[in-house]
């Protein structure tokens, strides 16, 4: 498939990330100095839960394996032993790419590796997160429970629109939430607003022509807890009716069907890891 429209672009930036039997969505990042590497969330390379991230480490090594697309149509299995560099205050990390590629480039001879990346070029400045509406059509590009298109390696595109207002900070954090059910798996994903014909901007209406804002990246998805259930079982004194009987001491977790991004803004806090590394 030739890839011509952004929405297809998205499904060669993509990465599904595999590792000690845990699986995350990485993509490709092209830095300023034209360098790629792969981003994803930091407790997917930590291997932990959100609330027992140890920022005292800057770096983790890890062994990480993913198909990336070649240009004859086929997909390479690449695995290798990866350091990934922890941003210092928020969920996000990276790996450089180019050395595993040129590592590996003598094992696809005479094909060529083929993939898009995003670059900073797309993430919205404040003044085009002012010019959204509160409701925005949003994309997230990922592999939900590690699921994806096993033969040609696609991820999974799932759409929705943003649940708080893209131009405003949720909590005082640089997140934002959007309608899209984020499970296990998805952590990582990019979320964009891609808009390919007409769309609708503030203060000026219908619009026609192209619009592509990298909004985010997936990171948690909001739960609700229940700490008892309510039971219908056969009523043992007239078995032919039901009766309802509470489980207490318990503990569900729930999910509500949202997504949790870190605004694609916090990337800039890599800025100084990249110069360090000369990438």
């Amino acid at each position: 498939m030739k890839a011509t429209m952004m929405t297809e672009k998205m499904m060669y930036s993509t990465l599904r990330l595999e590792s000690n039997g845990f699986t995350a969505t990485g993509f490709i990042y092209k830095t300023s100095n034209g360098n790629f590497v792969v981003i994803s969330n930091r407790h997917f390379a930590e291997k932990k839960d959100l609330d027992k991230l140890d920022y005292s480490l800057t770096s983790i090594n890890d062994c990480i394996e993913f198909n990336i697309h070649l240009n004859d149509g086929s997909n390479y299995l690449l695995k290798d032993v990866v350091t990934w560099h922890l941003h210092s205050s928020t969920d996000l990390a990276f790996f450089q790419l180019n050395p595993l590629l040129n590592k590996h480039s003598k094992n696809i001879v005479p094909k060529n590796y083929e993939f898009i990346a995003l670059d900073s070029s797309l993430i919205p400045t404040q003044k085009d997160l002012d010019n959204l509406t509160a409701i925005e059509n949003v994309l997230m590009y990922g592999y939900p429970n590690g699921q994806f298109d096993v033969v040609n390696n696609y991820p999974l595109m799932r759409s929705g629109i943003t649940s708080s207002h893209p131009s405003v900070d949720y909590n005082g954090e640089k997140k934002g939430l959007v309608d899209i059910p984020c499970i296990p798996g998805s952590s990582g994903s990019p979320i964009m607003i891609i808009n390919e014909g007409i769309y609708f901007q503030k203060g000026k209406g219908n619009i026609c022509g192209s619009r592509i804002y990298f909004l985010g990246i997936e990171h948690a998805s909001p739960m609700r807890f229940l700490n008892n259930l309510i039971q219908k079982i056969p009523n043992p004194v007239k078995p032919s009716t039901h009766i309802y009987q509470t489980i207490n001491n318990i503990y569900l977790k729930i999910d509500m069907s949202l997504g949790i991004y870190i605004k694609s803004s916090e990337l800039q806090g890599f800025s100084g890891v990249f110069k360090s590394l000369g990438i």
